[in-house]
């Protein structure tokens, strides 16, 4: 595009020419380079088009003079409404073409002095009288010698004048400008950058780029941002400054936000100067762009605090700083590498990981439902410690809660499992037992997320044996959490089954040796439930009621006379124990159960 702008600078425009450039610039412009098109406008103002004399030519320029202005106002911003309303061409004629510039500087001096006041014009005369002269001989017309004084009166009523008004006369000041009007031109830049600079470098290259050294020499950190006024930047000249002081960074933070061309260089320059320069300065400007960085962020070399940092503004970074994390953790439990100041990096980690879980409590439900699904897949150990200070810092929605259901049915870390478990719907709970509850720290972590001791013990029952004889076993070892109150309840919800389980008579027979005041209840559990353990548990039924002592004689003339002889017949204790029992009873008791006492 600046090729273009420069190919066509100062020329008469051919009408096809000019069409083609109309086209070009409607396409390849957008917000990001908005100002070839006032500059384009600009220039068809200044230059002169050559239209064949046909009304139909003259409509069809129009028409896509019409479209360029259309598409100016589209992409631009709102303060070159007004210039691009008023933009105009100019046509060529068959009449002299040269403009008489002596005229114009004449005119545009005298517009000049009339806004001063007589005291002043005096002095601007005779300022100007007393300027040594050219010999008028060899003296081009576009070289007149003008004084630095007449310069800054014009520099400084251009500022007061309006804007169409400062537009239209800028060209005629360009002109005349010389590499000696420079300092004048840096002293007036800050009111006049979005007016004479798109002149000076349309119409007067050389004071242009002499204004451009200048600049970048002479200025202070604060007005370098007015480079971003420049048309052309020679930002190679721009990024030398930023290893001398690293204040240039705000003016490159101005340059990427607005030229588009420049920041694939300035990307590069930030990636390498981020390596010797002021690092927290560097970070900043990143994360001021970090759209400009996004997808070579992991080969820029940050540290994992440093990309926490960045993800507060992109929240996609949280994943890179998971891994990175979860990188720094191998090499701490690395046991070949033995890493160095262990603790400090244990803290270091420590730190992260809330860091992390802290962020990522104020992102949406559906980007930590992502992230704790992508980290399971990195580290699910790690996750589970960034998912305890995020559960504590927010309660986990439905939409997680589903996703920590998924995840733990997967191959993952008991620490996950455990970490998830409280947010997950209670049968899940109960299917995890089999698999993660192996020992007492984790029957005590069991016991802290299944509030109801007796709800652990009583699946335990509906596992399958191996397992369930397990989980039995590890809660018959804590009668501190599963009392004789716990026991009974238990093995009261038990009973309520269809059908008793297989473990259920060794529980009551293992309830009883560990809480022998038990034995009131239990007598009168197998007197209400006999049906049920005669039919399906005899030989276990058998071995209970030789463990409830004095009691099983009670127990056993509760019972149809057929099946108390079925049972006593299989043990001799119980029958020696119902005879004894039946001695000491009146005497009608007695001969209801002569048949025992003499068989």
């Amino acid at each position: 595009m600046e090729e273009l702008m420069s190919r066509i600078s100062g020329k008469i425009i051919s009408y096809p020419d000019c069409i083609e450039d109309i086209q070009e610039i409607i396409l390849k412009t957008d917000q990001e380079s908005y100002h070839y098109c006032i500059v384009y406008l600009l220039l068809l103002k200044e230059q002169i088009i050559k239209i064949p004399e046909t009304e139909k030519d003259k409509d069809v320029f129009n028409d896509y003079f019409e479209r360029l202005k259309a598409h100016a106002r589209k992409v631009s911003g709102t303060e070159w409404l007004q210039m691009i309303e008023n933009a105009e061409y100019s046509v060529y004629k068959e009449e002299k073409e040269e403009e008489n510039r002596l005229d114009l500087l004449i005119n545009f001096v005298m517009e000049t002095l009339i806004r001063t006041s007589t005291a002043d014009m005096e002095r601007l005369v005779d300022g100007y009288l007393q300027e040594e002269m050219n010999d008028p001989r060899t003296e081009t017309k576009t070289q007149i010698n003008v004084s630095l004084v007449v310069i800054e009166e014009v520099l400084d009523n251009l500022a007061k004048l309006p804007e169409k008004e400062a537009r239209e006369s800028a060209k005629t000041v360009s002109i005349l400008l010389t590499e000696e009007h420079v300092p004048l031109l840096l002293k007036y830049l800050g009111k006049l950058s979005k007016i004479i600079l798109i002149s000076l470098y349309l119409n007067n290259r050389l004071v242009y780029d002499a204004l451009h050294r200048e600049f970048i020499k002479t200025q202070s950190l604060e007005e370098m941002t007015l480079l971003v006024d420049f048309p052309e930047i020679d930002i190679d000249e721009v990024i030398v400054y930023l290893y001398k002081n690293s204040g240039i960074l705000k003016v490159l933070d101005a340059i990427i936000k607005t030229r588009l061309i420049h920041r694939e260089k300035i990307v590069n320059a930030v990636i390498e100067y981020i390596k010797t320069g002021s690092r927290t300065k560097t970070i900043g400007f990143i994360r001021e762009n970090l759209g400009c960085f996004l997808e070579i962020i992991e080969k820029i070399g940050l540290g994992c605090e440093e990309v926490l940092f960045l993800a507060e503004k992109e929240s996609s970074l949280l994943r890179y700083a998971f891994q990175m994390m979860a990188e720094i953790k191998s090499e701490m439990t690395d046991k070949k590498k033995k890493p160095l100041n262990l603790q400090k990096k244990e803290k270091r980690l420590s730190n992260l990981i809330s860091a992390l879980s802290t962020e990522l409590s104020n992102g949406s439900d559906e980007e930590t439902k992502e992230f704790i699904m992508q980290s399971h897949e990195i580290d699910p150990d790690l996750l589970s410690k960034v998912c305890i200070g995020l559960f504590r810092a927010k309660q986990p929605s439905d939409e997680i809660r589903s996703a920590l259901s998924k995840l733990v049915t997967k191959k993952t870390s008991t620490s996950f499992v455990f970490t998830a478990m409280p947010y997950l719907k209670d049968i899940q709970k109960y299917d995890l037992m089999e698999e993660y509850l192996v020992d007492d720290v984790s029957l005590t972590l069991f016991t802290r997320i299944i509030k109801k001791p007796e709800e652990i013990l009583m699946q335990a029952h509906k596992l399958n044996i191996q397992p369930g004889k397990r989980i039995i076993h590890l809660c018959f070892a804590r009668p501190e959490i599963f009392t004789d109150r716990i026991l009974s309840m238990a093995i009261e919800e038990i009973t309520k089954m269809d059908v008793l389980p297989a473990l259920f008579m060794e529980t009551v027979k293992n309830s009883l040796k560990l809480f022998s005041n038990m034995k009131p209840f239990l007598a009168t559990l197998i007197k209400r439930e006999w049906t049920k353990l005669f039919t399906n548990n005899q030989a276990e039924l058998l071995a209970l009621l030789e463990s409830v002592g004095q009691a099983a004689p009670e127990i056993l003339l509760t019972v149809d006379e057929s099946e108390l002889t079925k049972i006593i017949s299989k043990s001799n204790l119980l029958q020696k124990r119902v005879k004894e029992y039946l001695i000491k009873q009146p005497a009608y008791i007695q001969n209801k159960y002569k048949s025992l006492l003499n068989p």
